[in-house]
This record gives C-alpha cells, sequence and structure tokens, in this order.
C-alpha cells in the first residue's frame, strides 16, 4: 500500500520526467541537438533542396533521408545537422546524381534551390530534315527554318508541332552566309525571314582593264596571272534576301537599295512589321520595305547597334553612347557620361536596357556598361571574347571564349549562394574549344557542346560545380538550342551518316503540382 509520500514522489516524478520530455522535445523541434561530447544543446542546421526531376532521393552522408515538402514550390526541408561538413546526394533511378560536400553552422539554413539531375539516356524526336546544315527557331507557331547542305541556297519550313517539313526558297547561284555571326532572322510574327546570303564576283566585276597590243599582252603576263589568282581570292558579295513565306514574295536587299551598298547588321524592327534597320558606310538607317524612299537615317558615323524593348541603341565612332527611339532620330539622348575610350573599335553591341549592355572591340576585349542599383561603371571585363548571352532578368551575364566560361552579376543576388553586384565569375575552362554556348532554363545552369558531348554545368561554386553529360553525339559538327517554351533542346546529329534535326526534354517537366 502506497504511503502519501510515495504517492507524492511518483506524481513529481512523472512530472518532472514530463517537463523534461517536453523541453527536449520542444528543442528538437526546433533545431537543437544534444552533443554527448560537449555535454550541451546545440543549435543545430537545416537543408533546403528544390530539384528537377522533384521526386528526388535526398542523402546525407550515404543514408536516405526525409524531409517536410512545400507543396507550393516542391522543395523539400531537412532539420538536425551538426555542425560541421557533411555530403549532400540528390539522385534518382535512370538520372545522373548531384552531391555536394556542404558545411552546415549552428542555427543556418542552407539552401539550393537549382538542383539539376541529366538523364543517362534520352529518347530523341527525330524531323525530316534530310542534309540539314543550320536551323533558326520562329518565336512563334512552333516553326523552324531549316537550310540545308547544298552547293547553292536550298531554305524550307519546319512545322515542329506537325513534323512536316515545306520548300521556302531555292536559288541556284548564292549560297548561305559562311559568317557565323550572322543568322536567319524571324520577323516578330513569324511571317517573314532575313537571310543572310553570298555570291562570288564576277569576272566582269574583278577584271582589271586589259589591252589588244599582243606584245603588252605578252609582257604582262606574271601580272596577269597575279591578277587572276587574286581575282579567285575576292571575298564574296554579301547580301540579304527578305522572303514573305505566307506569298513567297522575294525581295533582294541590295536591288532595293543599290545606293547604300555595302549592308551589315540587317534586323528587324521588333514592334512593326515589314520594316528593317541596317547599316551602310557606318549609317544607320529604318527602312520600310514597302516604300523604300521613306527611309530614315537614325544616325551617322556608328560602330554598333541593337535595340530593346525601351529603345535604340548605338554608339558612335567617337565612343559616345547613345539612346533613341525607334522612329524620331532627333530623339537621340546620350547615354552616360562615363570615358568609354578605352573601348576602341568596337564591332557589335548587345543591350539588354539603358541600364546594361556590353560592347565587342575588333581585338576581342569585352566591355560591360552597368548602371547598376549600387555604382554606374564601364570597364572591360574579357579578353578574346566571341558571345553573350543576358539572362530572363537582366541580372546575370552569360559570356564566353574559346575556352572558357565566365559569368557577371548585374545586380545583387540575395538568394544562396549570395553574390554582390558586378561579380565576376570563372565557370569552367576547357583545353578543347566550346561551342554552342546558352542558358539553360533555370538560368543558374549553362548548356554547351565539348567535341561530341552536349553538357550542363551549373553556376553554384559551393564546394564544387556539378557538371553533366546531357548525350553523346555521333558528330561534333552541331548545333544545340534550347527552346524554354516546350522545355525542349534541339540539336543536329548524325542518322545513318545523314545530318538530321533531333529534339530531346530537358530539363524534366515540372508540371503543375
Amino acid at each position: 500500500m502506497k504511503t502519501p509520500v510515495s504517492r507524492r514522489s511518483f506524481f513529481w516524478t512523472l512530472t518532472l520526467s514530463y517537463l523534461l520530455i517536453t523541453v527536449v522535445v520542444l528543442f528538437f523541434a526546433f533545431g537543437y541537438r544534444f552533443s554527448f561530447e560537449r555535454s550541451i544543446f546545440i543549435y543545430s542546421g537545416s537543408l533546403t533542396i528544390k530539384s528537377n526531376p522533384k521526386t528526388t532521393v535526398v542523402s546525407i552522408d550515404g543514408d536516405d533521408t526525409k524531409g517536410l515538402r512545400n507543396i507550393i514550390n516542391n522543395s523539400y526541408h531537412i532539420t538536425g545537422f551538426r555542425p560541421g561538413d557533411h555530403v549532400i546526394t540528390v539522385a534518382q533511378g535512370g538520372f545522373q546524381s548531384w552531391n555536394k560536400k556542404v558545411n552546415f553552422t549552428s542555427g543556418r539554413s542552407t539552401e539550393f534551390w537549382n538542383v539539376l539531375l541529366a538523364r543517362h539516356f534520352y529518347e530523341r524526336e527525330t524531323y525530316e530534315t534530310p542534309a540539314i546544315a543550320k536551323y533558326y527557331l520562329a518565336p512563334k507557331d512552333k516553326l523552324a527554318a531549316v537550310v540545308e547542305k547544298t552547293d547553292h541556297l536550298k531554305v524550307s519550313i519546319l512545322d515542329r508541332k506537325e513534323k512536316t517539313s515545306t520548300d521556302l526558297l531555292e536559288v541556284s547561284d548564292v549560297t548561305f552566309t559562311t559568317d557565323d555571326m550572322q543568322n536567319i532572322e524571324w520577323s516578330p510574327e513569324a511571317r517573314s525571314l532575313i537571310i543572310p546570303i553570298e555570291q562570288m564576283r564576277s569576272d566582269q566585276e574583278t577584271d582589271t582593264t586589259t589591252t589588244s597590243d599582243n606584245a603588252t599582252t605578252q609582257n604582262n603576263t606574271p601580272n596577269d596571272t597575279s591578277e587572276q589568282e587574286e581575282s579567285q581570292n575576292e571575298e564574296p558579295l554579301k547580301d540579304h534576301l527578305i522572303i514573305n513565306r505566307k506569298t513567297n514574295e522575294t525581295i533582294m536587299l541590295s536591288e532595293l537599295i543599290p545606293d547604300d551598298l555595302p549592308l551589315s547588321t540587317v534586323r528587324w524592327d521588333p514592334r512593326k512589321k515589314d520594316i528593317l534597320f541596317y547599316i551602310s558606310q557606318n549609317t544607320l538607317y529604318r527602312l520600310p520595305l514597302e516604300t523604300p524612299e521613306d527611309k530614315i537615317m537614325i544616325a551617322q558615323d556608328i560602330r554598333a547597334y541593337d535595340f530593346t524593348d525601351d529603345g535604340l541603341y548605338y554608339i558612335t565612332a567617337n565612343n559616345d553612347l547613345m539612346r533613341t527611339s525607334f522612329d524620331d532620330p532627333n530623339d537621340a539622348k546620350e547615354l552616360t557620361d562615363l570615358d568609354l575610350s578605352e573601348a576602341r573599335d568596337v564591332t557589335r553591341m548587345i543591350a539588354y536596357d539603358k541600364h546594361r549592355l556590353v560592347l565587342f572591340t575588333e581585338d576581342g576585349s569585352f566591355f560591360f556598361y552597368n548602371d547598376g542599383d549600387e555604382d554606374e561603371t564601364f570597364e572591360k571585363i574579357g579578353d578574346r571574347i566571341i558571345g553573350a548571352h543576358f539572362s530572363n532578368d537582366g541580372k546575370k551575364l552569360l559570356y564566353w571564349s574559346n575556352n572558357e566560361l565566365f559569368t557577371h552579376f548585374t545586380r545583387k543576388w540575395e538568394t544562396q549562394p549570395i553574390r554582390t553586384e558586378n561579380e565576376h565569375t570563372d565557370i569552367a575552362r576547357f583545353s578543347q574549344n566550346i561551342e554552342n554556348v546558352h542558358w539553360a532554363k533555370t538560368f543558374e545552369h549553362i548548356i554547351f557542346t565539348l567535341d561530341n558531348e552536349i553538357k550542363v554545368i551549373e553556376l553554384d561554386h559551393r564546394d564544387r560545380r556539378n557538371m553533366h553529360t546531357i548525350m553523346q553525339l555521333k558528330s561534333d559538327d552541331t548545333q544545340v538550342v534550347s527552346n524554354f517554351a516546350d522545355d525542349e533542346l534541339y540539336l543536329i546529329d548524325q542518322d545513318n551518316d545523314i545530318p538530321t534535326l533531333f529534339s530531346i526534354t530537358f530539363p524534366e517537366d515540372e508540371g503543375f503540382l
């Protein structure tokens, strides 16, 4: 029989046990873990991961774990990491795994919002594109312009949805441009195309004046031979074909404006149909195709131009960086008072808006103008740079040389890993040439080709950068383009020794939930 004393002892024992267990549970729930080595509670770290594909297995130091799933953004939150280094692995059957060594600190949440896995094998969709050389995706209607590999110009239109091809144009006396900086450009409504072409100079254009005096002709035979060789080495005449795919009406641009030759940087007006911009003898013009006599001179003595939704930008021979409206050349205003004289002999410009643009110079120097949140700067950020792309929000700039990949953050980036405004990052360097460089849909990954492989690499520099091989190709002469609208990656590869257009789904379709 229990005495009052024993009952009170039992009651207080249960009460104290309950309170102790409650405290331990609460400490555990709020992220505290007991360290037996130090005999104290330690505030543990936590981990948040969002991956594609979203159904993945997360392992900590080799042991699978489960976390709380956020159904709004499909992320997983895992708590209880003791301070120190832990190896995080994200895996899924059929995919290449992702892993990093992470140093967790007391009370800190470590976040990975852009974990991207590539499959070991991708099923290819095949398109009927015999002997394809190049392709150019249209801005709408799931179309593509296909250039065939022939000794003359042949272009067809591919309906990517129906997988049918229709001949658009075939011209026997010209070829498609060999200039890698020139592409077929679709009009904004996908109705018309600008096709850059080349035509060899005729003998009449290259021959010098001759004489009928036989003696003179014999004496000048060595010079004639030299002149013939020089004629054969002449650069081809560059021109542009404008074709309306609805009406099949074709215009040779040189015949429309013969007094403005040679032409360069021919672009569609992004707002109005059937209007072009082009440079002739360092002068920028705006040309209505239906009424070429109404062309407008935008600016003289310019080096390069580009446009965005908010205006037209150009740099003059005096290194004045200008912005104007599309229609009124008198609206031009100087963009900055900064000294741009270091950027001599500019050959190309890429603009995001009036706050961010880049300049390429003839010697390969690469300059960036950034009117940022913290400062206005103009600086050289690279040498031997051959290409660049802004991210969709303009906060990141991807640029590359033949062997290296770089990024530049134009604005402060507050998502982990934190980046600062105007921060440069070397992403990767290779001994082989890299090609087909462009952003992945996440804008936290870069897709490129290396030899005969399509690869993707992440920007996240913590521990190491995960790089996956998306696909092995039979040919190292390929063209790879991502179409973010339908999560498709388009590529040219060999099929029975014939270059053919394929597509794969990359990244994985995440769906609504």
